[in-house]
C-alpha cells in the first residue's frame, strides 16, 4: 500500500506548486495589466471548484494565505488516514465481497480475518482520526471560503447571504461542551429518542451482563468493564467531534445555504449508504441509518435556519447523539464491535 499512497502525495505536491505558480501568475497580471477593483474580484465557481480539490486555495486567493496553508494539510492528513484503513481493512483484515444472511440481515461483505488484533485497532482508530480530522479542515475550507467572499465581494456584486460572517473553527469545535447548547429543549428530547429507540426490554439485561463480565475486549485489550467502557468513550468523544463537526459545517452550513432543506437534508442520507460495503453494516440496517439521517438532516436543518443559520446548537446536537450512540452499541454488544463507525438499532 506503500508506492501508491507516495505516488498521491507526489501527485498531490505537484498540483499544489502548479496552483501556488498559478496563483502568482494571476497576481501578477493583474498588477502589470492595471486591473480595475472590480474585475480583480475572483470567479467564485471556479475557486470553490479549486477549494474543493485541493483545500486552503480559496483562502489565499482571498488573501488569507496562512489560513490557506493550514487548510492545505488536510489533504495529506485525508490521505494517509484513508490510505491507512485501505490497508487495514484489505490487506490485514482480508475484506471480500461475499452476499450472506446472517440474523436474517444481508451483508454485502466479511472480514477474511476472524479475528481482530491490538494493532489493527490501532491502525482502524488512526486511519479513522487521521481521515475525520483533515475533513474537518477541508469542509471548513469550503464554509470560510463561502462566507468570507461574501462579507468581502457581496455588497459589490450585488448579492447577500442568509447568514454573513461565519463562526470559527475553535468555537465550532468547542461548541458541543458549551452548557447552553446541552441543556436545552432541542438538543435533549433527540437524545431521549435514541436512547429509547436503542433500547428493548432485554437490552436492560445485557447492559447489567457488561459489568458483571470479567473482562471486555477493547481494540484488542481484556481489560475490565469500568476501563473498557472508559477508554470507549474517550474514542469515541474524539472521533465523533471531528465526524459531527466536519457533516455539521459540509450539510448544514454550505449545502443548507446554498441548496435548501430538502437538498441538504436528503444529500446527507444519501452520504450513508456507501455504509452497506462495510462488513459490519448489513443492507437493512444501512438503509435504516440512511432514512434516520435524512429526519436527522431535516430537523437540524429547521433548528439551524430558525437559528440564523448559527451551526453551534447542531454540532452539538450531532455530537451527544453520535456519542450516544457508540457508547449503547458497545456495552449491547461489545464483542461485535470492530470498527469506530456510528450503526443505529432501533427496537421499536
Amino acid at each position: 500500500m506503500r508506492k501508491p499512497f507516495l505516488i498521491l502525495l507526489t501527485i498531490f505536491f505537484i498540483a499544489s506548486l502548479a496552483l501556488f505558480a498559478e496563483e502568482s501568475k494571476l497576481e501578477d497580471d493583474s498588477v502589470d495589466n492595471g486591473l480595475n477593483e472590480e474585475e480583480a474580484i475572483p470567479d467564485y465557481g471556479k475557486m470553490m471548484f479549486l477549494n474543493s480539490i485541493i483545500h486552503g486555495t480559496a483562502q489565499m486567493k482571498l488573501g488569507k494565505r496562512e489560513e490557506g496553508l493550514i487548510y492545505l494539510t488536510s489533504v495529506p492528513l485525508t490521505l494517509a488516514g484513508e490510505g491507512i484503513l485501505l490497508y487495514t481493512l484489505f490487506a490485514r483484515l482480508e475484506i471480500i465481497f461475499n452476499i450472506r444472511l446472517k440474523d436474517d440481515k444481508t451483508f454485502l461483505t466479511e472480514y477474511g480475518k476472524k479475528t481482530l488484533d491490538s494493532t489493527d485497532s490501532l491502525l482502524l482508530f488512526t486511519g479513522t482520526a487521521l481521515t475525520l480530522y483533515g475533513k474537518l479542515l477541508s469542509s471548513y475550507s469550503q464554509y470560510a471560503a463561502h462566507r468570507d467572499f461574501i462579507d468581502t465581494y457581496g455588497q459589490r456584486l450585488g448579492i447577500g447571504s442568509v447568514r454573513e460572517g461565519r463562526e470559527s473553527l475553535a468555537y465550532l469545535i468547542a461548541s458541543p461542551f458549551l452548557p447552553r447548547n446541552v441543556f436545552n429543549f432541542e438538543v435533549i428530547p433527540v437524545l431521549a429518542l435514541t436512547t429509547i429507540g436503542s433500547l428493548a426490554g432485554e437490552d436492560l439485561g445485557k447492559i447489567g451482563d457488561f459489568f458483571r463480565r470479567d473482562y471486555v475486549n477493547f481494540m484488542g485489550m481484556n481489560l475490565a468493564p469500568i476501563g473498557a467502557l472508559g477508554l470507549r468513550l474517550s474514542t469515541a468523544l474524539f472521533l465523533v467531534l471531528a465526524n459531527a463537526t466536519w457533516e455539521e459545517i459540509a450539510f448544514r452550513g454550505l449545502s443548507l445555504e446554498r441548496g435548501g432543506v430538502f437538498f441538504s437534508s436528503v444529500s446527507f442520507g444519501a452520504a450513508h449508504l456507501p455504509n452497506m460495503l462495510h462488513p459490519d453494516f448489513s443492507v437493512e440496517d444501512t438503509i435504516l441509518q440512511t432514512l434516520t439521517a435524512m429526519a436527522f438532516g431535516f430537523y437540524t436543518s429547521h433548528q439551524v435556519k430558525r437559528g440564523g443559520y448559527m451551526l453551534d446548537r447542531a454540532i452539538a446536537l450531532h455530537f451527544w447523539n453520535n456519542v450516544l450512540a457508540l457508547t449503547l452499541d458497545y456495552m449491547l454488544e461489545p464483542d461485535r464491535q470492530r470498527s469506530f463507525t456510528v450503526g443505529y438499532r432501533f427496537s421499536f
